[in-house]
Formats: C-alpha cells, structure tokens, sequence
C-alpha cells in the first residue's frame, strides 16, 4: 500500500517550468530501480551472503 501511496506521490505534478526551463523533481523509473537495488542487497544481506573484510597487519619479526 505503502509503495501505491509514494508512486502516487511522485506522479503528481512534481515538476514545472520556468520560461524556458523545468525542473523535475523524481523519476519514477529511477525510484523503482533504488527500491529494487535495495531489496536484493536486504535479500542477500539475509540470507548470509555477505562481503567478509580481513585486517592484515604487517609485522617485523
């Protein structure tokens, strides 16, 4: 619902011109793109796919 409720938001009218300029404030193709991106990233995040760091440090023995 929530996601029906934010296209509805971006969809109406958040954009206009001035003279020869406009400006446009969301895209809706670009939004779905980052609310698709962040899903895969919190569904690999779950199911234990993460990126492991390792600290190296230099030693002189």
């Amino acid at each position: 619902m929530l996601n029906v409720l934010a296209e509805a938001a971006i969809l109406k009218g958040q954009s206009y011109s001035i003279g020869s300029r406009s400006l446009s404030r969301a895209d809706l193709r670009e939004v779905k793109k980052a609310i698709d991106d962040l899903n895969k990233q919190l569904a690999a995040l779950r199911s234990g796919n993460q990126i492991t760091q390792h600290r190296v440090v230099p030693r002189d023995i």
